[in-house]
């Protein structure tokens, strides 16, 4: 039985992530809204591929409890406390069951992070959050039997979830001098709230309120720009699978 890492699985699973991504990306651009149910079948298909090829019960449990949880509308605390409850399940077990589990260590540590940040929706939405997971437990396998460009002794030890996440973090910081470019091409001049922020316009506001959150800054009223998410997060999916780790 081929490893979930082979290409035998590893292309099917990038199809489905790929076309799960796109669909996705174009809809967050154009509404900033994400379906909840478009992640579904990248993970059901990923949670098969591990069943069948005998991968640890404690891995696909938790992971898929904390896919799950993102489907019901917890308040930030029980949000929150749930993931700590996941996790601790996660170290208690790996605890007393030894050497067993320490593979899943850091994927875990970083799902319940990227969890975590999903908490309150404030920089994250649930839906990102979802895809995110669904990646994460998609790709966990070592990327030597994959298709990388970039082959590095530390990629055996890096889980997956690991690279997107800082590739996302990355990504999503090219926002900041794209508002600022923005703003200043708009105002002809760059204020400090202008990294994440435009100037309160009705008329600007109106064509595409899914686009901002009015908020207050200083005592005048801004508009916070709300980035589309989920293309940060489909380019940093595919620079963590064709460049690993790019930035070592």
């Amino acid at each position: 039985m081929p490893s979930p890492q082979s290409l035998y699985f590893a292309l099917p699973l990038f199809f489905v992530a790929d076309i799960s991504l796109l669909y996705g990306a174009f809809y967050d651009i154009r509404d900033r809204k994400v379906n909840s149910f478009l992640f579904v079948p990248l993970f059901v298909f990923a949670l098969v591929i591990y069943a069948i090829a005998g991968y640890s019960p404690v891995f696909i449990g938790i992971s898929s409890a904390f896919f799950v949880i993102t489907f019901f509308d917890l308040k930030p605390l029980a949000y929150a406390l749930t993931g700590i409850l996941f996790l601790g399940i996660f170290i208690i077990i790996d605890f007393i069951t030894g050497l067993s589990y320490s593979t899943y260590f850091l994927y875990f540590i970083v799902l319940f992070m990227i969890y975590i940040i999903g908490t309150g929706e404030r920089y994250f939405g649930i839906g990102d959050i979802k895809a995110l997971i669904a990646l994460s437990f998609s790709f966990l396998a070592p990327f030597q039997d994959s298709v990388t460009a970039a082959q590095s002794a530390y990629l055996s030890l890096v889980p997956f979830d690991m690279v997107l996440l800082i590739n996302t973090a990355i990504i999503s910081l090219l926002f900041i001098p794209y508002l600022a470019v923005y703003n200043y091409r708009r105002a002809g001049k760059i204020k400090a709230y202008h990294l994440f922020a435009v100037d309160y316009d009705q008329k600007l506001y109106g064509a595409n309120p899914e686009r901002y959150r009015i908020a207050d800054y200083r005592g005048s009223k801004i508009m916070v720009y709300g980035a589309p998410t989920l293309l940060t997060i489909y380019i940093a999916f595919f620079i963590s699978y064709l460049a690993g780790l790019w930035f070592i």
